[in-house]
């Protein structure tokens, strides 16, 4: 089981959101978790929330709640 951890926020005008979707049509099994220091995910020029799809972990985060959320992330149901 593989799991894509990334920011929302990227480098060169790529989101993290484009890099999970474009990574989901070549490994459609990979689980995606997304972090952002922004409200909501929101602030990058996008509109509205991240896709309900994708987990969003807000920063700040402790150890102890990334553990977890990966744990989750992990064990979720496939998408259909």
């Amino acid at each position: 089981m593989l799991l894509l951890l990334s920011d929302i926020a990227l480098p060169n005008g790529m989101t993290g959101i484009a890099l999970a979707s474009q990574a989901k049509e070549v490994k459609p099994s990979l689980r995606v978790l997304l972090t952002s220091g922004f409200s909501e995910g929101t602030g990058l020029g996008m509109p509205g929330a991240v896709p309900p799809e994708f987990p969003l972990l807000p920063k700040p985060y402790r150890l102890a709640t990334l553990a977890e959320t990966v744990h989750a992330a992990l064990n979720r149901s496939r998408d259909p």
